[in-house]
């Protein structure tokens, strides 16, 4: 059995299904080719069974979208960084900073929790420089090794130095 909540919009009339529905794949299909004639069976085949090593953009690409990536950050990205005054590097170190260089959170898999950085640890030097958000940045744009001076508690007085190589600034492999 599967769940489907079900709203259907077809030609000016609108058919509208409140509420969730426990029918089997079969009704589903049936209930889905009703409304508008496709290949449902097929359709709901292939997003709720299959997997791909990639992510489905045909849709995307098909209604005239183009998904890109480059190293400048979007503008909503950066008006969030700017609301919470921290630096998101988890798509590469795999690390939030905050402006004065805590940790607020490590991602799981990626460089910085396989070093063994932990939230609520402190940056205190990008290279042998001072921190500073746009150091840090800097650094891994750079794509160049980063040594980071982490200070493991304040009351501690505890300090490790740690190492990221050149290609450990990028995403993990999946």
């Amino acid at each position: 059995m599967q769940l489907f909540e079900l709203e259907a919009h077809h030609g000016v009339g609108r058919i509208r299904f409140k509420g969730l529905f426990q029918v089997s794949y079969g009704r589903g299909v049936i209930h889905f080719e009703r409304v508008s004639p496709y290949d449902w069976s097929r359709f709901l085949q292939d997003r709720l069974t299959l997997t791909a090593p990639h992510a489905p953009l045909g849709g995307t690409e098909n209604g005239g979208w183009k998904l890109e990536y480059d190293s400048k950050p979007p503008d909503i990205w950066k008006a969030y960084e700017d609301y919470t005054k921290s630096t998101n590097l988890m798509y590469s170190l795999g690390i939030e900073v905050k402006e004065d260089g805590t940790i607020g959170d490590v991602a799981s898999g990626h460089p910085a929790e396989n070093a063994g950085i932990a939230p609520a640890t402190k940056i205190i030097a990008v290279n042998n420089r001072q921190f500073t958000p746009t150091i840090l940045r800097e650094a891994v744009q750079a794509m160049k090794p980063i040594e980071l001076l982490i200070a493991r508690s304040e009351m501690s007085g505890y300090f490790s130095t740690t190492k990221f190589p050149t290609n450990s600034a990028s995403m993990p492999e999946e």
